[in-house]
């Protein structure tokens, strides 16, 4: 969601000024770092799999996985400040959007969480 701040500038006609609101304009987004442009291109088309879960990852940004239980999940991912952050749509009861630290090691990449919850994935493709 984009936020106005709200500034007063003077408004003359041709017999009087008045004070009115003008919508500043919103600062732009921050370049991605090369940190977190080489962090999206170590996943970015890449397939993620774990304990008969699998997590798809296009180019483009969107996720699409299948859990053990056969559930489908289903969302978008971006690299943010250096963390993987991805935004569920599917299932309903995991919708949001939740963002986690990146190690790799060897084929395996290891997602955590703030809380210190972590998963391990094999990485293909």
């Amino acid at each position: 969601m984009t936020r106005f701040a709200l500034m007063a500038l003077p408004i003359c006609l041709l017999t009087a000024c008045t004070t009115a609101p003008i919508p500043a304009t919103a600062p732009e987004a921050a370049a991605p770092t090369e940190a977190d442009l080489q962090l999206r291109g170590r996943l970015a088309g890449k397939t993620l799999s774990n304990a008969g879960s699998t997590m798809a990852l296009t180019a483009d940004g969107r996720l699409l996985g299948k859990e053990s239980t056969g559930e489908i999940t289903r969302g978008t991912w971006e690299i943010r400040d250096g963390k993987w952050c991805r935004t569920l749509t599917e299932p309903a009861a995991w919708a949001g959007t939740g963002c986690r630290s990146v190690t790799f090691s060897g084929n395996t990449v290891t997602m955590s969480k703030d809380d210190g919850t972590s998963f391990t994935y094999t990485i293909s493709g």
